[in-house]
């Protein structure tokens, strides 16, 4: 059964698509991956350069909001 999800394993809603057909869960993940990454641009910025570079300001609020939404609309589930 390599591969395959058991369907009775799986919590609802973690595994139910949202409106970009990516599940909960992918979305969590990409986000905090895309949050991670502009926070440690964004220290190799300050620490080489000594400012802050537009790109990776941008990664962490893309990614910040993007979590901070998935916990809005999970607390409004419940």
């Amino acid at each position: 059964m390599t591969g395959r999800l058991n369907p009775k394993r799986t919590h609802p809603e973690l595994s139910t698509p949202g409106a970009s057909g990516l599940t909960r869960r992918v979305q969590q993940r990409l986000a905090g991956v895309i949050l991670a990454i502009g926070l440690v641009l964004l220290s190799y910025m300050v620490v080489v350069e000594d400012e802050p570079g537009a790109l990776p300001l941008l990664l962490v609020l893309v990614g910040g909001g993007w979590l901070f939404t998935l916990h809005k609309k999970r607390a409004g589930q419940s």
